[in-house]
């Protein structure tokens, strides 16, 4: 089969410059005291899939291989705007900041969302992992990363 993986996230995905947006996210909101700012206006959605529902999703696909091969989106069919997002991994992490907005920053196109009827159907496969509780897990994981080596995420 081939999956087309769209936005996942969760613990062991990189943290540096070229992180995920979640983990971007929650890297700098708890190594940074001051103004957190969101790329664009922050109206552009997204839709996240949690690690562990990928890979669930991606061994259902080796188990019902077939020639020619299954294509199939892997992905949360919940949009999300990355307003939204900054505003729920705030909350999730019990932080007070202001969103900022940086309209000279690239923004990548208005909507990236997965149609993963054909997942539900051919894998009976649907993510399981609700938004809130994946950035609550890939945060306390982030935590432990910066509290073990606080140098390097500065």
């Amino acid at each position: 089969g081939i999956a087309r993986i769209f936005n996942a996230y969760g613990e062991l995905k990189p943290i540096g410059n070229t992180a995920h947006v979640i983990s971007r996210f929650i890297k700098y909101l708890l190594i940074n005291k001051k103004e957190f700012c969101v790329w664009g206006n922050g109206e552009q959605t997204r839709c996240f899939l949690y690690i562990s529902d990928c890979i669930e999703a991606l061994l259902k696909l080796e188990d019902n291989a077939t020639n020619p091969p299954l294509i199939v989106n892997i992905g949360s069919d919940v949009p999300i705007t990355i307003n939204a997002l900054a505003e729920k991994i705030i909350l999730i992490l019990k932080l007070d900041y202001q969103l900022k907005y940086d309209s000279s920053k690239p923004v990548g196109p208005l909507s990236r969302t997965a149609n993963i009827e054909k997942a539900k159907i051919f894998l009976d496969w649907e993510p399981k992992i609700s938004i809130e509780e994946g950035i609550n897990r890939t945060a306390i994981w982030i935590r432990k990363k910066i509290k073990n080596n606080p140098e390097l995420f500065y």
